[in-house]
């Protein structure tokens, strides 16, 4: 229940201030969740931000890109 509950804040975060996290590629960005090893990749779109992948930190930092 934890991990989800911080995911969710993170999902908050990124809706509140999407362009104030880490960019990635020249359309997306990174999200750190807060006390896990997990990052949210997402992209902003005009009107709504599409998540790419929730992925754990020891992953294939490339694994993402396929999915956006």
């Amino acid at each position: 229940m934890a991990f989800t509950d911080e995911v969710l804040a993170c999902l908050d975060r990124i809706q509140s201030h999407p362009d104030a996290w880490t960019r990635v590629s020249s359309v997306a960005r990174r999200a750190l969740v807060k006390r896990f090893p997990y990052a949210i990749f997402f992209r902003q779109d005009s009107d709504e931000i599409v998540v790419a992948a929730i992925l754990h930190l020891k992953r294939n930092p490339k694994a993402w890109k396929s999915r956006l």
